[in-house]
């Protein structure tokens, strides 16, 4: 057996990346009609916009936000912060 490296001892220790089951996003402001895309609250200064699934009881709707559980938009909602 051999001694591991000091990065190697470190790693050991280090939690593995957790999966994101709950998110927040906003929808993409220039939406209308068609598959709506999302700005997760952790894009927003790059304004980055993904793609996502929508529950069947939810009618996108521009600027309004939205909670994701699992990749799924489950609620959206006006945010008052």
């Amino acid at each position: 057996m051999s001694i591991p490296t000091a990065n190697e001892f470190i790693s050991m220790f280090k939690n593995p990346e957790s999966e994101k089951i709950l998110e927040f996003a906003k929808v993409d402001p220039n939406y209308v009609e068609g598959d709506a895309k999302v700005i997760y609250d952790i894009d927003v200064g790059s304004g980055t916009l993904s793609e996502v699934t929508w529950a069947d009881h939810i009618n996108p709707t521009a600027n309004k936000s939205v909670m994701i559980i699992n990749g799924v938009v489950v609620a959206q909602y006006d945010r008052t912060n």
